[in-house]
């Protein structure tokens, strides 16, 4: 379709970055997405395995596409700082992610659980949050 207008893929990604500068980071937000970590995550029982897929289906194509419109063989290829950065963070905050997903799935399974018991896994989630949170805000 671009290219019925004259124009690549390739000069309009450089047109939108250049007008839009570091607001148009496809590649820097589809290299922070886990696959493998959000599919640990406790599910309602209503959202069926299928959409699940189909999620994951269009973050690779999302994917492939960035890759094809930027020309790169990897996501952040052009910035190789920001990609380090964001792996040495990951060591850090995949064990958090993680914890936070037990924390969740106890929440959702222990239908028996006093108030107090409740309370303490809400409080050590909102920990979790905190964490991810800061971890994100300091690394990228």
């Amino acid at each position: 379709m671009l290219q019925n207008c004259g124009y690549s893929t390739n000069t309009v990604y450089c047109h939108l970055k250049t007008c839009l500068g570091p607001t148009f980071r496809s590649d820097y937000i589809a290299y922070h997405a886990n696959i493998d970590l959000s599919r640990l995550g406790p599910r309602p029982n209503r959202v069926p395995d299928r959409i699940e897929f189909l999620l994951i289906g269009e973050f690779l194509r999302s994917r492939d596409a960035i890759l094809m419109i930027t020309g790169n063989k990897e996501l952040l290829e052009g910035t190789p700082w920001l990609k380090e950065s964001i792996r040495m963070r990951n060591r850090y905050i995949d064990p958090l992610n993680l914890i936070q997903v037990e924390l969740l799935r106890r929440s959702r399974n222990c239908p028996d659980a006093s108030e107090e018991q409740i309370e303490e896994l809400r409080h050590l989630t909102r920990l979790t949050i905190k964490g991810l949170a800061a971890g994100m805000r300091t690394s990228g």
